[in-house]
């Protein structure tokens, strides 16, 4: 994880959908957090193609989920409708959620 002045990034395992070339690129934490926390949209993209982008499929969001791991997922959790705390990976990726305490 990189920090800079302003923005805290972090570099994620892409696949280029175009070439196949795979490679870490850096992106905003925030934006990171948000996306695989709330399964809101992310949108990927790979340095071999500058300009071209693409929506991150499900299962490209769970690998990243994976990458960067459960307690990342909760340190980095925006909080308004992120996961559940408790929740374990082979939960998440089933869509089930533990019980609220």
């Amino acid at each position: 994880m990189k920090t800079g002045d302003a923005l805290e990034m972090i570099s994620l395992p892409v696949t280029c959908p175009i070439c196949g070339t795979r490679s870490m690129t850096d992106f905003a934490v925030l934006v990171v957090a948000t996306a695989l926390n709330s399964w809101h949209p992310m949108w990927l993209f790979a340095d071999c193609h500058p300009g071209s982008s693409w929506r991150a499929s499900a299962p490209e969001i769970l690998k990243l989920r994976e990458f960067v791991g459960h307690a990342w997922l909760i340190d980095h959790d925006p909080g308004t409708t992120g996961i559940a705390k408790g929740a374990t990976l082979p939960d998440l990726k089933v869509g089930r959620l533990p019980p609220m305490a």
